[in-house]
């Protein structure tokens, strides 16, 4: 491949540190897709040596890097707004594609990412879902939307329940959400896990 080639795809995927999520950091400022990345990937070394099944560490951290590439032509969705991520989802797999024209490899990691059934993409998966989580609980209590009570008690457990530690982790995690519910906001947290009940449902 021409040198020109890949050039032109570092200065593509720029977009991702400009690219917002509608997660807050501590600091009050509003997260960037490359950010989210970069910090699955971290998540990625600390964790990967607890898992029960041993995995190709090298191939997680590809996926972490590039899992979000979609979200250059589509933009961030928050995964609540279900009509708005159908929608991101058509255009990422036609952006993706497109780009897999000339890095079919990055393509191929894309799509393994997404169908989620190899060890490695499920723990990508489960990965993204917790980073989520925790930014929030790093977040001030007022960035939290009505909705990211009850998502605060059930998002990551269904991607999290195939492995003992990150069935456990995901708990910790959501014990550090229940703590700044009750210390930081005016919501009942019983009425906050009857709600996740629900919505875990749908």
């Amino acid at each position: 491949m021409k040198k020109e080639k890949i050039l032109e795809f570092i200065h593509h995927v720029e977009t991702l540190k400009n690219e917002l999520r509608h997660s807050w950091t501590s600091k009050d400022k509003q997260e960037s897709v490359a950010e989210h990345c970069w910090r699955m990937s971290i998540m990625a070394l600390a964790i990967a040596p607890e898992l029960d099944e041993k995995i190709d560490l090298c191939k997680v951290l590809k996926m972490a890097a590039i899992h979000d590439l979609g979200e250059i032509a589509a933009g961030d969705v928050p995964a609540f707004d279900t009509k708005g991520k159908e929608e991101q989802q058509k255009i990422e797999k036609e952006s993706m594609n497109e780009l897999g024209k000339d890095f079919p490899d990055i393509l191929s990691l894309w799509q393994e990412a997404e169908e989620c059934k190899t060890q490695e993409a499920k723990f990508v998966r489960a990965l993204d879902k917790l980073e989520v989580r925790i930014q929030h609980n790093e977040s001030k209590m007022g960035r939290w939307n009505d909705i990211e009570f009850p998502r605060s008690q059930y998002v990551p457990d269904k991607w999290c329940e195939y492995d003992r530690f990150l069935k456990e982790f995901n708990e910790l995690v959501k014990k550090e959400s229940e703590k700044k519910i009750k210390e930081e906001s005016d919501r009942d947290f019983q009425e906050v896990l009857s709600e996740a009940e629900k919505l875990k449902k749908k």
